[in-house]
């Protein structure tokens, strides 16, 4: 029987090679489409993964039969966006502080899963995020995010850097790739803990953040308790606050947690 598997595996390779030739079939059928995405414009390109999504929906097409658009399509919006490609690249002279700075840890050291977290928005951005690609583990998104990693150190949730600063209003703005808040036109200092936590909040403005959600995403691999997250509320509205008693932009949810209201102006938004 062994003999028999040998014979097997080297007539039809093995199954990481079978995976991986389908796979690089995939990344060439995604650069022969290159010159078409580049054509489109930002609108164009919402209005194309709009129709898939409904496309599919409806049935009319597999998810399979679009994966390669879909994936030229969110390339070329990081691209455009950020400029992923030209990272290696000495003669771009490429920006590391454009990169997300709540993501920049090793792509390696990664679960599928959180890579997946931390790449939701650019998805987002492409109208091609779906949330059963978690729940089902859907075998070649993952494999997907696999073939990301020897490619860029890190990588993260780009959609926010549309534009430098986030206007919440006219109070408040806030500059994430600098850490820092501009209130009433003075510039305060934000720490990494403080800058998460405001990120945190103001992605999903409008909706309570659970205490749990946050402790989970800003202290991922440790044990940190509530009180610790309260120290950090409470000096993040000392800093962001006019009024630190009467809290406008981080707003207690009792039993809950934390929510941040929907900003009436935003540019750049970190959603």
């Amino acid at each position: 029987m062994a003999t028999v598997a040998k014979v097997l595996t080297k007539v039809f390779g093995s199954r990481n090679e079978r995976l991986l030739k389908r796979f690089h079939r995939i990344v060439d059928q995604i650069n022969e489409l290159e010159p078409k995405i580049q054509q489109m414009s930002d609108e164009q390109l919402r209005a194309r993964t709009q129709q898939m999504r409904e496309e599919i929906a409806a049935k009319k097409i597999r998810i399979n039969d679009v994966i390669p658009e879909a994936m030229a399509i969110i390339r070329e919006s990081m691209d455009r966006h950020i400029g992923i490609r030209e990272i290696f690249n000495p003669e771009q002279n490429f920006n590391p502080d454009k990169l997300d700075w709540f993501n920049q840890q090793h792509i390696a050291r990664l679960a599928p899963e959180d890579l997946a977290v931390r790449v939701r928005g650019s998805f987002e951005v492409a109208a091609l995020w779906d949330d059963r690609y978690l729940s089902d583990r859907r075998p070649w998104f993952f494999a997907v995010l696999e073939l990301l990693k020897p490619r860029a150190r890190r990588i993260g949730d780009f959609a926010y850097l549309l534009e430098p600063v986030t206007a919440v209003d006219s109070t408040l703005s806030v500059d994430f790739v600098h850490q820092r808040a501009i209130v009433e036109g003075q510039e305060v200092a934000l720490g990494p803990i403080e800058s998460k936590l405001l990120y945190l909040l103001m992605k999903g403005a409008g909706r309570p953040q659970s205490n749990a959600h946050l402790l989970g995403r800003i202290w991922p691999n440790q044990e940190v308790f509530e009180d610790t997250l309260r120290v950090h509320v409470h000096r993040l509205r000392r800093k962001i606050e006019p009024r630190p008693e009467i809290p406008r932009y981080v707003v207690t949810e009792r039993g809950i947690g934390y929510s941040f209201p929907v900003p009436k102006a935003r540019h750049g938004s970190p959603a």
